[in-house]
């Protein structure tokens, strides 16, 4: 009889093999789907590029990073930052059905353009989606997690999520996960990574919380001389107008598009993961999805910082534990976001002999199924999200006070 790492009830060998033989089904039917998805997805594009999946080209997201890369070193702001004439020199570069896109990142997202938009964008694409897979399973491997955890995590459904969409999900959940891991155990270096992290701020929300309760002082100084640093290097590199731009046409846009009717934005809402937007999808007002979704983040504001004076807790659930308060926290998130919360489930999977309970199996699936629920007007995430949370988080309780057994 052996037990798992987290349950001390025993297991018998039958039930331990059928567990196991579930668990590998799971992984391996994810993987098949994400291949399946990416072979479908190519197998539509047509010789301009354009695919009628997205309508859009096959790159999708990753065009506007290449894009505002060059745009922003050729000296052409004022076509990044101006809607119409984006996406006019959109088309005009690529094919005259591109439809709407806008430049949706802080500039800070710039310095990683740049550099991409000196390569074609076919290879330029290839080049981000696997650097930034093989980065995270790299990454983890540097922060001490074991190699099953690495691989697993460089394909999970929200790393082939982030892939299809041309996205930054494996980058964001590397930056975030390492700011979490080396809390207590290199503030400077968390901070760093934090810093970094505000090329896409909306995943950092909690993180000043969960340094506050831990008294990682250190990370939350190095956290904003890294940002002020970036702001300055962009400002430096690409003219000083940049972030007054981005502060004057992006984020009224992207706020619009976010508050926007369900009916009107559905190509961005069916992807969310947010409570705000999930509330929206119910026809109810913006005061109202604001107010549920403001209660929602207090709320995980609240439980990280319970989490990190917990400092005898057990260090994974915690970080596990975080990274879906982050995603519940924030108005603004997308199912490539989960990135992040696919490691989390990889994580627990490994902590759990390799047999996943039944929240982390489903949690380890949802990235990939979650805009398929999305399309029928049912934002779901924030439900699973919470369910997750506090699954782990009365796990996180236990471990202050009940050593965990050996398995044999």
């Amino acid at each position: 009889m052996v037990c798992t790492p987290s349950d001390s009830r025993p297991l018998k060998n039958g039930q331990l093999r059928l567990l196991q033989v579930l668990s590998a089904a799971i992984i391996a039917t994810s993987i098949a789907a994400g291949l399946w998805k990416l072979n479908f997805i190519w197998s539509t594009v047509e010789p301009d590029g354009y695919t009628p999946v997205f309508r859009k080209l096959v790159f999708v997201d990753f065009t506007n990073l290449w894009a505002g890369g060059l745009l922003a070193r050729s000296d052409e702001l004022n076509t990044l930052f101006n809607e119409s004439a984006y996406r006019l020199w959109l088309q005009s570069q690529f094919t005259s059905r591109y439809e709407d896109s806008e430049w949706s990142y802080p500039p800070t997202m710039l310095l990683l353009g740049a550099p991409l938009s000196w390569l074609s964008l076919p290879v330029a694409y290839w080049t981000w989606s696997i650097g930034t897979a093989l980065a995270l399973g790299w990454g983890l491997r540097l922060l001490g997690f074991p190699w099953g955890v690495a691989m697993l995590s460089c394909v999970s459904p929200g790393v082939w999520q982030s892939i299809a969409f041309g996205q930054n999900g494996a980058l964001t959940a590397l930056l975030l996960i390492a700011a979490l891991s080396l809390a207590g155990r290199s503030d400077k270096a968390s901070g760093l990574a934090a810093g970094l992290l505000t090329v896409k701020p909306q995943l950092g929300l909690l993180l000043p919380i969960a340094y506050a309760a831990s008294g990682a002082w250190r990370a939350i100084v190095t956290a904003t001389l890294t940002a002020i640093c970036l702001a300055l290097v962009v400002a430096l590199a690409f003219g000083n107008e940049t972030w007054m731009l981005f502060w004057t046409r992006t984020r009224p846009l992207m706020v619009a598009i976010l508050e926007a009717p369900w009916a009107d934005t559905l190509g961005y809402h069916v992807n969310s993961i947010s409570t705000f937007v999930a509330v929206r999808a119910l026809n109810t007002s913006v005061g109202i999805a604001y107010s549920l979704q403001a209660i929602v983040s207090v709320a995980a504001g609240w439980m990280t910082w319970k989490a990190w004076k917990m400092r005898s807790a057990d260090s994974h659930l915690r970080l596990a534990l975080t990274i879906a308060l982050v995603l519940l926290a924030t108005p603004y998130g997308y199912h490539y976001d989960m990135a992040a919360l696919s490691v989390a489930s990889a994580i627990l999977l490994q902590r759990n002999g390799w047999m996943f309970k039944p929240i982390v199996a489903i949690t380890w699936v949802w990235p990939g199924i979650s805009a398929a629920a999305g399309g029928f007007g049912l934002i779901l995430s924030p439900i699973l999200l919470a369910a997750f949370a506090w699954s782990v988080y009365r796990q996180l309780l236990d471990s202050k006070h009940i050593s965990q057994p050996a398995c044999a």
